[in-house]
């Protein structure tokens, strides 16, 4: 889900102070709203200053976010890791994926200890908002209040945090539940899947003149091997067919080392070798008898 991409990549860029400007600050200001976010003219000097908003981290508040995402072990395939995205104090290069788990279980738990009471509570209930929208199994009969619900999200959103905060995405936030009441569950049309198979076909590519070809190639490949692997899998091994470690030193003795030569045989020498294997061979032992 790109919204929830986007609106995870707003809640972050303002706790870390990056669309903290002072322009949202004089948007405030036109609107008459949150006096002490103004900002305020410096005695000596033609410039400003601008108060610390309750809705940006501290330095110690942004030091110890920091170090509790970076210390985080997900499950394999859960997600990435997330601190080696952190890069001078912000994050760089994360997946959709990456926001949804962010947004959705992340910044909720990190951020009990962080920030005041209203911007947590705000932040919260928004991760709580994205989970019912996007769980596996969804009551029709609890949509009516899942709506109410998102709704008043909002409403503490727009207390928490500036105007500049909200866009498009945003608002698009209450209209996820009317799609929801529609379309039914949102893991069965949602992207992920199909991100990673686009990236399983990418890496297929082997000539990057010709890519369309070489995922051809690589996919045809790939089911070939696949098909391949299920027929052996039901046959039966008649010998051994690898080095086992634990094998005697007189058996080890018996295996041929060095580097082999090449030579062809004729005709007459290949009947000779066909009619020794089919004697000796443990599967004609009956027919031998």
């Amino acid at each position: 889900m790109h919204i929830e991409k986007n609106i995870a990549e707003s809640v972050l860029k303002f706790l870390f102070g990056e669309k903290d400007s002072a322009d949202s600050r004089r948007d405030m200001e036109a609107l008459g709203i949150r006096r002490e976010l103004w900002l305020r003219p410096r005695a000596t000097r033609q410039s400003f200053v601008k108060p610390h908003a309750p809705y940006v981290f501290t330095e110690a508040e942004k030091k110890l976010f920091i170090e509790e995402v970076s210390a985080i072990c997900t499950p394999t395939g859960y997600g990435s890791a997330l601190g080696k995205h952190l890069k001078k104090q912000k994050f760089q290069g994360l997946k959709s994926h990456d926001y949804h788990c962010l947004i959705q279980q992340i910044i909720p738990v990190v951020s009990r200890t962080l920030l005041q009471p209203l911007q947590r509570s705000a932040l919260i209930r928004l991760g709580k908002s994205f989970t019912r929208i996007c769980a596996k199994v969804v009551d029709k009969s609890s949509l009516a209040d899942l709506r109410v619900y998102v709704a008043e999200t909002l409403c503490f959103l727009e207390v928490c945090f500036p105007p500049a905060f909200f866009d498009i995405m945003e608002h698009t936030l209450v209209h996820l539940v009317d799609e929801l009441e529609i379309c039914g569950p949102v893991g069965g049309r949602w992207m992920y899947p199909c991100e990673r198979y686009l990236g399983i076909l990418k890496s297929f590519v082997r000539n990057k003149a010709q890519p369309e070809a070489s995922m051809a190639t690589g996919y045809a490949a790939e089911e070939a091997l696949g098909f391949c692997t299920e027929y052996l899998n039901l046959q039966q091994y008649t010998g051994r067919h690898i080095w086992e470690a634990e094998e005697g030193e007189s058996l080890r003795a018996s295996v041929v080392e060095g580097a082999g030569r090449v030579f062809n045989i004729t005709e007459a020498e290949l009947d000779r070798v066909h009619t020794y294997i089919i004697l000796h061979h443990g599967c004609t032992e009956d027919m031998r008898r």
